[in-house]
């Protein structure tokens, strides 16, 4: 079925939208070219296949879904106009992109170049986030509802339409799913709920895609693939691909990690919505950028769940320096969230020129515990081999380097501080820490009551139970106030310090925007788009938007305008149809009423009239009217044979054509008469030739003498002129003398060759 044949096209809805040609068909709605009569400008028209619009709730549910995609403002959302009903069928009027779909794009080029699909992605997370950002999910994200301008511009429709149909079609179709099973998420499948995480799977899937030039699951059925996204994971894309020889075509971990964050099956293991997704899409884009191809800490990051385990932030510290955790210091949080006891700080150096050299602990460790165990003798704690002991030295120094309060240091002469594990072996935890000896101490009593394995030995200060108690409570309370502060201060520093508040930039001139931004500690990266409402050379909008939490160092994606869209009108009159209709395309313009008109001088279907003049400044899509040449008009011709020849000039002159005249004798057509006509019937144009022949009488002889002359002599002499001869006889025969006595006419008189000459005989 072609455009023409569609009962829609050529109508008008609402007295508003004229429907000119059916673009697409899809299998809830189609979509028209149309034309917005009252603003003159292009526009999308999708109006719902009969049957969907035929309830109110339904009705009531599609207008509150076209107003709330409406709200959305976005450089990559197709912009809601107006929606409404047309005999009972609603339908919304949406921007009209000129391009095509990512559909066509992978059936035409297959397989893309990380780089590039990054790209488009980053377009698409984009606009989802905008979407999540308003508690919209969008429900149907899919390769058909991503378009690409001419321009290169990437815009996703359908926001809220699926919503809206899904919830009509839920109890028309016995609980069928509505949608592209081939990018569905496995929560719509068993629980017929989708949230933004869906949105997530469903761009994954796309990614997966656009990078391998095929869908992960392909079944003979729709059910069937619905329930493959629901008992199978979604492989890396990388492992469907060959070896490849070009660098640009080579997926790097990080995106393979990527694609499969984003495609697992349980929603709460994928990034929360678009707006963390699309900080990972730009992430890996600027890695792959700089040519990074593998970093084991960007894969770590994109495999990471952001919602699968609400206590990651707390129990995770970032390096400050950005590079990724050792294994012990894995293996060390795990120890620590086992037993949520502080960790035990570490001399910086040996405590005796014979002892084991001691591992630096790194300050960023956050929580360690160490479990004490419980001694096996509890009367004696110093011997060897005897259990762990925990005992500590003072000196000068604390671990950090930095000075001890001096009324604290010993009057004994301790030498050295330290938390110590076993004695001489590797601890537990994976560091070497001898027994730090003192060079000065007094033994301790051998009757004494079990103190805590936390608590310090002091050689100046009292051994009693209480005091030991009491000493370790306060050192076991400073250790904890030292790990709460340090995770407080790396909390703040990666939830709030290192974050900042984007600068208001939009409606400031570019050099403004980029002096703000920079005063600021941001970076700018400014695109030109065209803009109605806009003056050239200001701010249209910024990424992120002004007000937006965003973290220090961010570049800012910022949109110049460039003014108004406007096409200068191509010179059109003199140029065939064909090439008119091309230089209105190459233009950004259309063709508007096109009509025909006689002309002399023009050639049948050459262009001799336009509605606006050569170089007018219009907005893209503007139509344009056009008049071709139907060629000269005809003009019947009349014959004006047997007429007057000067009435058939002053007739033929008139009607347009040149008329030219010839005489001649004719014994038959009187003088001043047409003999003949060329042509004399049929059809000509203005200035052509019509020949006439006009008679001049026949032809004129001088009648000879023939008086004094023998009636036969006469006679021979007369018809030798080319006259007839009659005789009349004026005396009787015996008086008759044969002599030619008068003639009629008379000789020298010029008549008609033909004429009759009488003669008088006596």
């Amino acid at each position: 079925m072609t455009g023409v044949s569609d009962p829609l096209v050529g109508q008008v809805l609402d007295g508003r939208y004229e429907v000119l040609a059916r673009l697409a068909r899809g299998g809830m709605a189609t979509v028209y070219r149309g034309l917005d009569r009252r603003l003159t400008r292009v526009v999308a028209i999708k109006v719902m296949h009969e049957g969907l619009g035929g309830d109110t709730d339904f009705a009531k549910k599609f207008d509150r879904e076209a107003r709330a995609a409406a709200t959305l403002s976005n450089p990559h959302v197709v912009s809601v106009f107006d929606q409404g009903q047309d005999h009972g069928r609603p339908y919304i009027v949406m921007e009209f992109v000129d391009g095509s779909t990512l559909r066509h794009l992978l059936n035409r080029e297959g397989p893309m170049e990380p780089l590039r699909a990054l790209e488009l992605i980053e377009a698409v997370a984009h606009a989802l986030a905008s979407a999540h950002d308003s508690q919209m999910v969008h429900r149907d994200v899919k390769p058909e509802n991503v378009l690409i301008s001419s321009r290169g511009q990437v815009k996703v429709a359908d926001f809220g339409l699926a919503r809206a149909v899904t919830a009509q079609t839920a109890t028309a179709t016995q609980g069928l799913l509505m949608g592209t099973v081939s990018y569905m998420p496995p929560e719509l499948v068993t629980r017929a709920r989708a949230d933004a995480s869906g949105d997530v799977y469903s761009t994954g899937v796309m990614l997966f895609e656009m990078l391998t030039g095929q869908k992960p699951h392909v079944a003979e059925t729709p059910i069937a693939v619905a329930w493959s996204h629901v008992h199978h994971d979604i492989p890396a894309p990388s492992t469907l691909l060959g070896r490849a020889t070009d660098t640009s075509r080579i997926i790097p971990p990080y995106l393979d990690a990527l694609v499969v964050a984003c495609t697992r099956r349980q929603s709460s293991d994928r990034p929360r919505d678009a707006r963390e997704l699309l900080a990972l899409v730009r992430t890996a884009r600027r890695s792959l950028r700089k040519g990074v191809m593998d970093d084991p800490a960007l894969t770590d990051l994109m495999l990471a769940s952001t919602r699968h385990d609400p206590g990651r932030d707390e129990r995770t510290v970032p390096d400050p320096d950005g590079r990724p955790e050792p294994p012990h210091r894995s293996s060390l949080r795990q120890g620590a969230q086992s037993a949520g006891a502080p960790p035990r700080p570490v001399s910086h150096r040996p405590t005796s020129p014979h002892s084991e050299p001691i591992h630096r602990l790194e300050p960023a460790v956050a929580s360690v515990r160490l479990t004490a165990p419980t001694p096996k003798s509890p009367t004696d704690h110093s011997a060897p081999g005897h259990g762990p002991d925990y005992r500590v030295d003072l000196s000068d120094k604390a671990v950090d380097g930095s000075s001890l309060d001096p009324r604290r240091r010993t009057s004994a002469g301790s030498s050295s501080v330290g938390w110590v594990g076993r004695d001489d072996q590797d601890d537990s935890e994976g560091f070497a820490v001898p027994r730090p000896v003192s060079r000065a101490r007094t033994n301790p009593p051998t009757t004494r009551s079990p103190r805590s394995p936390r608590t310090p030995v002091f050689s100046h200060i009292s051994h009693e139970p209480v005091h030991r108690r009491r000493r370790g409570l306060v050192a076991a309370l400073l250790v904890l106030v030292l790990v709460v502060g340090l995770i407080v201060t790396s909390y703040l520093y990666v939830t709030r310090w290192s974050y900042t508040t984007a600068p208001p930039l939009a409606n400031l001139s570019e050099g403004q925007a980029t002096s703000l931004a920079h005063s600021e500690g941001f970076s700018i990266v400014s695109e030109s788009q065209f803009s109605e409402t806009v003056q050239k050379g200001s701010v249209i909008s910024s990424d992120p938007t002004g007000g937006e939490r965003v973290k220090k160092g961010t570049s800012l994606h910022v949109f110049i305008s460039s003014g108004p869209e406007r096409y200068a009108t191509p010179t059109l009159v003199g140029f065939s149809l064909d090439e008119a209709r091309q230089a209105l395309s190459r233009g950004r313009l259309t063709l508007g009423t096109l009509s025909q008109a006689w002309n002399e001088t023009v050639p049948v279907g050459v262009v001799v009239k336009s509605s606006q003049p050569e170089g007018t400044l219009l907005k893209k899509n503007t139509p344009i009217d056009l008049t071709v040449s139907k060629g000269p008009q005809p003009i019947p011709i009349a014959s004006y044979v047997g007429k007057s020849a000067d009435d058939a000039s002053t007739a033929l002159g008139k009607a347009g054509f040149t008329v030219t005249r010839t005489e001649q004798n004719s014994d038959t057509v009187a003088k001043g008469v047409v003999i003949s006509q060329s042509p004399d019937r049929g059809n000509g144009k203005k200035g052509d030739t019509v020949r006439l022949v006009v008679s001049k009488g026949p032809v004129l002889v001088s009648v000879p003498r023939v008086t004094g002359k023998d009636e036969a002599q006469a006679r021979e002499k007369l018809t030798q002129a080319g006259f007839k001869v009659t005789v009349t006889y004026n005396t009787p025969d015996w008086l008759r003398l044969n002599v030619v006595a008068g003639q009629d006419p008379a000789s020298g008189r010029m008549i008609p060759k033909g004429s009759t000459v009488t003669i008088f005989v006596s």
